[in-house]
């Protein structure tokens, strides 16, 4: 019960298991009774006066049952549902979006060196990365190779290509020939996780 003596039932709204919000219902009616009232009014700082006009000014209402009960869930279940609908297409439309922006980078140009650097830069800013690299396999050795890097405080920079090492390369190699995510822990105290696509 709410210090006015009304039933407020709240249910929560969910988005994919976790709680974004709730909905709430007020039952019952406010008190007519000059002890509660005057209760009320110094709760919340009021003349008595004032509290007493707006209780008998107030719609009446039934009293709550277990169907206004029923009800709230019910409403709680709907926009739980709307909103995981509503937040679907969104992440649909930003993912048709992105790929919009890939094509075009990838149509700027026949040239491999004028392609990567937009391609990664724009890469970095959809996914709000830190850094994206672009890694190509060297047909003659097989061996994966750093090829361009933008990080976000920077331009996209085209690389020598180099034979990679450390266990940053050593995740991307793993999760290219198993087809499996790989989480790696750096010297530096950074923790990566590599997935294919």
């Amino acid at each position: 019960r709410c210090p006015g003596y009304l039933i407020i039932l709240s249910c929560p709204i969910f988005l994919n298991d976790m709680v974004i919000g709730a909905f709430n219902g007020a039952f019952g009616n406010p008190p007519m009774d000059e002890t509660k009232l005057r209760e009320i009014a110094g709760l919340f700082g009021l003349e008595l006066d004032r509290v007493k006009k707006i209780a008998e000014e107030s719609r009446r209402v039934p009293e709550f049952t277990e169907a206004a009960r029923r009800h709230v869930e019910s409403s709680a279940r709907i926009i739980s549902r709307l909103v995981k609908t509503r937040y679907e297409e969104k992440q649909h439309t930003e993912r048709l979006a992105l790929a919009s922006r890939i094509q075009a980078a990838l149509f700027r140009s026949l040239d491999l060196q004028d392609i990567l650097p937009g391609l990664c830069e724009e890469l970095t800013k959809s996914l709000h990365a830190r850094s994206c690299y672009i890694c190509l396999v060297e047909p003659k050795t097989g061996e994966l190779k750093v090829v361009c890097l933008c990080d976000a405080s920077g331009p996209s920079t085209l690389i020598p290509p180099l034979l990679p090492k450390g266990p940053q390369i050593e995740g991307i190699r793993n999760a290219l020939r198993t087809s499996n995510p790989q989480h790696i822990e750096t010297q530096e105290g950074y923790s990566t996780e590599y997935i294919p696509l």
